[in-house]
């Protein structure tokens, strides 16, 4: 599992869900969405605010997969919830996650992205460059319209698109990919939702970084 995902940058599909917890964190994100009264798209840092994403991020098969590939020592320092909508063409800029994450200042880290629903090549599934993690790229603000990318940065070169691979889940699997991993994603052209979960976690950590998870 560990050489696997040191030589790729990426691993997936590991389940870490039952079809109980799954439909219980849906139907939290299903509920967060009513009483906001309009479609999410993107949301941070909601293990700060609600215990089910607190419990999300500190899930025991989730955080023993990411210790597998990090230490026994695991830090989690940030949570992403990302619903791409029914037809909606918003996408995820190639970009790799350390462009971010200065104060990690080295420390190894990666993200868990749980899908909380199917998440396919036809609904906007993670796509990854593997092996892409050796190197750092530039980067560039571009604040394309409809990249969900919050500071509208991506990758300032060209990425051979022939090169990636879906990271295609079913509900209740998750991938863990390398935080300098390049990877994006397509549009939802599908008639439903597409939900993923992240927890970012770091295997040492830094003053900035809060303590969340052993």
């Amino acid at each position: 599992m560990r050489d696997a995902f040191l030589r790729d940058g990426v691993l997936f599909p590991i389940p870490v869900l039952t079809a109980d917890e799954v439909a219980r964190y849906r139907a939290a994100v299903e509920a967060l969405e009513r009483d906001e009264g309009a479609p999410i798209v993107r949301r941070d840092r909601l293990h700060e605010r609600f215990d089910w994403a607190r419990e999300l991020a500190t899930h025991p098969r989730v955080v023993g997969a990411a210790s597998a590939i990090l230490g026994p020592e695991v830090v989690s320092w940030g949570t992403l919830l990302l619903r791409k909508q029914p037809r909606d063409p918003s996408f995820v800029a190639w970009h790799q996650d350390g462009e971010y994450a200065g104060f990690l200042a080295g420390a190894p880290a990666l993200s868990a992205w749980i899908a909380l629903s199917d998440s396919t090549a036809a609904n906007g599934c993670m796509r990854v460059i593997p092996a892409s993690h050796r190197r750092r790229l530039e980067h560039a603000e571009r604040h394309a319209p409809g990249n969900l990318l919050a500071q509208g940065h991506e990758i300032a070169v060209e990425v051979d698109e022939r090169e990636a691979v879906d990271v295609v889940l079913r509900a209740g699997e998750m991938s863990l990919h390398d935080f300098n991993v390049v990877h994006g994603s397509r549009g939802n052209s599908s008639d439903a939702p597409r939900t993923g979960f992240i927890v970012r976690y770091s295997g040492a950590m830094s003053s900035t970084v809060g303590k969340y998870v052993r």
